[in-house]
């Protein structure tokens, strides 16, 4: 999750597009950059902000103009050729009257072909204005719909942002990020191990490489469920069994900055950040570092 500083200036950008009907995202846009954004902490900004009200539905002249004469020229061709029987019933003295149209009563009216090609090519404008006005329309609506889209998330990015504890994020991250870091060097441990040495160790360096790849899996969805406001409790119960497993592999010679002790740090950094209001989570006791008796 980005910074409430990132998520306003993204508001602010997409809402200085809007003109006039975008003064209230700019204002709450406003207010997540002060100093006291906190204060919105605990606000339904969905509601009190949401797209679908203060952005309702509103064509624009150009499309309102287009779809009127869309529906004026659906009615040209009847009203074409009931004019055009018109002039033809006046014209008509003797005679067959269908000859005599096609003929346009001696050179009177048009004849009945010139009234057909007319016609037809009025059935074709009639079409063409309803395709292009259905492509503007959808057009307008997809991009509306993208916007309101687009200011849905942030609005909910920040309301999910203010709803952390102030720094939560960044302690979280960087915790699994040293996480990481431990990890990674024990891997290099063993892996220089088992370069020298028979099975035992390369085996050892195996188990220790996939327990510790599992862990960081397990960290990344840890970090992206607690900062997404999910209950991490299961997760956070196969992190400290996966963590266990790993610390037994090896002597935590540092226990300040081993892997087990970067797994229980983490651990903690996720109780304090993911725990919700009024309840602990508390998926399995916390992990003590393992620490093997030096052989000499």
């Amino acid at each position: 999750m980005r910074d409430i500083q990132e998520i306003a200036a993204d508001l602010e950008k997409t809402a200085n597009g809007l003109g006039a009907r975008g003064r209230p995202f700019q204002e709450l846009a406003a207010a997540l950059k002060g100093d006291d954004a906190r204060t919105l902490a605990g606000v339904d900004l969905a509601s009190a902000f949401g797209p679908d009200r203060l952005l309702p539905d509103r064509d624009g002249a150009a499309l309102g103009l287009l779809e009127i004469l869309r529906d004026l020229a659906v009615l040209a061709p009847p009203a074409y050729v009931a004019w055009q029987l018109y002039e033809a019933l006046r014209a008509h003295s003797e005679g067959s009257f269908l000859a005599g149209w096609q003929q346009g009563f001696g050179q009177t009216i048009p004849t009945l072909g010139d009234t057909a090609r007319t016609v037809a090519l009025t059935v074709v404008a009639a079409a063409a204005l309803y395709l292009v006005s259905r492509m503007v329309r959808d057009l307008r609506d997809g991009r509306a719909q993208r916007l309101r889209v687009r200011l849905s998330s942030l609005i909910g990015e920040a309301t999910l942002s203010l709803a952390l504890p102030a720094g939560a994020r960044d302690r979280l991250t960087r915790s699994a990020a040293l996480l990481k870091a431990s990890l990674q060097s024990t891997i290099d441990y063993f892996a220089g191990l088992s370069a020298g040495a028979g099975g035992g160790a390369a085996g050892l360096h195996r188990n220790s490489a996939r327990l510790a790849r599992k862990l960081g899996l397990l960290a990344d969805e840890i970090v992206d469920a607690a900062l997404a406001g999910k209950d991490v409790s299961d997760l956070l119960g196969q992190f400290h069994a996966t963590a266990a497993q790993l610390s037994r592999l090896f002597a935590d010679e540092d226990p300040e900055f081993g892997p087990a002790a970067a797994a229980a740090r983490f651990e903690d950094a996720v109780r304090e950040t993911a725990a919700p209001s009024g309840s602990d989570i508390v998926p399995a006791p916390r992990m003590e570092v393992a620490r093997r008796e030096d052989p000499r």
